[in-house]
């Protein structure tokens, strides 16, 4: 459940919003009953039913109906203070300050009796006070009752010698009767008890070891198939490994291999840089979804496509989300590449990702493109960004263009 909350920025059809505020509004208005909840559950993204949602509360606390809801406005003012009305009050324990008086002989006894040091105070109930079906113990009066029932067994005789001894042996009686009977554990404690130890001088026979041949190492992993580029770098390069060589150990290193050299970083971490400009330009709202670095989300998890339908695993370098409209949402992917000597044509590895994704992002039924720039590692990062800065723009342009908000 949902408590008040503030906005980070404005909620509206024409501004960009906050992914964070825009989660807690749906929450907001759906707890209120203003928004039905999809099938799949609430999602981060602004969309159209969101926007009515605001609108309808509006309209139901007799505010303007502009579907705009300001951190310092009248909305999120309402919308808190229903919040706050809905929230459950805890419960309250009902605790009465009349003292039960003991019903019998023996309890009234008991409760004049000082209490000793450390124990807990007394708290007789009566019994019509305790809930239907409630037992009582009654260990603290069984002395007291073996007692009447030897003087209702000895009758007039208990007060003289005789008297005293059927008292006491109707006493002995019944006290027998409501002992437990004990329990023969001594088998229990022998299959229990530990192994004798060793005598001294005892040693193990020696036992003969397994006959040991050296393994030779394998082949190497991601040898290459083809005329490798000028450029200086790949992803990963990994040397063969021993067969006893843990399994797991070769999948790490790939995997901390894939996010490539701090050059390659740097070249991905300006791209989502520039998607992300860019699109704030236009009046867009967008964010850094996955892979890389962004000076407006920091570092985020790469993103990647899981194996279906026979089509590999594949990796996103960097993801930027896109919301144009209130009923479209695009992913773009950003992929930073190695290609030949002619510096623009990919590389088999590269051109086989590049297509896989595709594939996926088909499957899964995503708006957005999957765009390349080649790495060119050996050129310097402000030379490559005058290059490449350009093409990230046109990009822009040419996509979401139309889409721009004044």
């Amino acid at each position: 459940m949902i408590r008040p909350f503030r906005l980070k920025q404005t909620i509206g059809e024409t501004y960009n919003m906050d992914l964070e505020d825009a989660l807690n509004t749906k929450h907001a208005l759906a707890q209120i009953g203003h928004l039905e909840p999809p099938e799949a559950g609430l999602d981060e993204f602004p969309d159209r039913p969101m926007i009515e949602a605001v609108k309808s509360f509006q309209r139901d606390q007799g505010l303007a109906e502009d579907g705009i809801m300001k951190p310092d406005g009248p909305t999120l003012e309402r919308l808190n203070e229903s919040l706050t009305q809905a929230q459950p009050s805890a419960p309250r324990t009902q605790t009465s300050s009349r003292s039960i008086e003991p019903s019998n002989p023996l309890d009234r006894h008991l409760s004049s009796l000082p209490a000793r040091p450390g124990a807990a105070p007394q708290n007789p109930i009566k019994k019509e006070d305790l809930p239907e079906g409630t037992q009582v113990a009654v260990a603290p009066a069984i002395p007291f009752l073996l007692g009447l029932a030897g003087r209702a067994i000895a009758g007039q005789a208990a007060r003289g010698t005789a008297g005293a001894a059927a008292a006491g042996a109707a006493g002995a009686l019944m006290n027998k009767a409501i002992q437990e009977p004990a329990r023969d554990t001594s088998k229990a404690r022998m299959d229990m008890a530990p192994p004798m130890p060793p005598q001294p001088g005892y040693e193990p026979p020696d036992m003969p070891l397994p006959d040991r041949t050296e393994s030779l190492p394998t082949a190497k992993v991601n040898e290459l198939k083809e005329t490798y580029p000028v450029l200086k770098e790949i992803d990963v390069v990994l040397e063969g490994f021993p067969d006893q060589r843990d399994e797991l150990i070769q999948i790490l290193i790939l995997q901390a291999g894939s996010r490539g050299t701090p050059p390659t970083q740097d070249r991905n971490n300006f791209l989502l840089d520039r998607y992300l400009k860019k699109l704030k330009s236009m009046n867009i709202p967008r964010g850094h979804a996955g892979g890389g670095t962004s000076q407006e989300s920091g570092y985020q998890k790469e993103h990647h496509f899981k194996k279906k339908d026979g089509v590999g695993a594949r990796r996103s370098d960097g993801r930027v989300w896109v919301a144009p409209t209130l009923e479209d949402l695009f992913w773009e992917d950003i992929q930073t590449v190695d290609t030949l000597v002619d510096g623009e044509t990919l590389t088999k590895r590269e051109d086989d990702a590049l297509q896989d994704i595709k594939i996926h992002k088909e499957k899964d039924n995503e708006l957005g493109g999957v765009t390349t720039y080649p790495k060119h590692s050996a050129m310097p990062l402000d030379e490559w960004k005058e290059i490449m800065g350009p093409r990230v723009d046109a990009y822009i342009e040419t996509n979401f263009g139309r889409f721009r908000k004044k």
